[in-house]
């Protein structure tokens, strides 16, 4: 146990891994029922609910990336969804791939993380990008907008 009240110095590190551990285990603890490591990431993502088989283009928000799994994703996001199904659009320009990806999600947990945001678990279903090509016209240029970073926005450019 780290002790905050012996007065000698402690390093940081310890407490940096102690909050780690805490927070954002990519093991398996014993009360865990997940079978699969998290990869800790922060990316935006787009989110929409998912209703009468396409995304609502006028509710589309901007989440952050907690973590990705190879089954679903955890968001932070200032909003809450009140849709069992969604449509999380990601965006790594780094990648070949020249527009956002797009999933159609099953919301399997939603909590309140603090004063004003949410913390939302997501399990993907399925990948939108080839099925869904006319549902998602519109959604690809907003989610574009939303997503992309601003040109000159990368400090190495100031």
């Amino acid at each position: 146990m780290l002790n905050l009240l012996n007065n000698k110095p402690v390093p940081p590190n310890e407490f940096l891994r102690l909050v780690s551990e805490k927070t954002a285990p990519n093991f398996l603890w014993s009360d865990d029922t997940r079978c699969e490591n998290r990869n800790n990431r922060t990316i935006a993502v787009s989110v929409s609910p998912w209703e009468k088989n396409k995304p609502s283009l006028e509710r589309v928000r901007v989440g952050i990336t907690k973590d990705i799994s190879d089954h679903g994703l955890c968001i932070i996001c200032p909003f809450t969804i009140d849709q069992p199904e969604a449509v999380v659009g990601i965006y790594v320009p780094q990648t070949k791939v020249k527009e956002p990806l797009f999933f159609r999600v099953d919301v399997t947990m939603v909590r309140s993380f603090a004063r004003g945001y949410w913390q939302i678990g997501m399990r993907a279903v399925a990948l939108l990008n080839t099925t869904h090509r006319r549902q998602l016209k519109s959604l690809i240029p907003l989610a574009l907008d939303l997503l992309a970073p601003p040109t000159g926005a990368d400090p190495k450019d100031d």
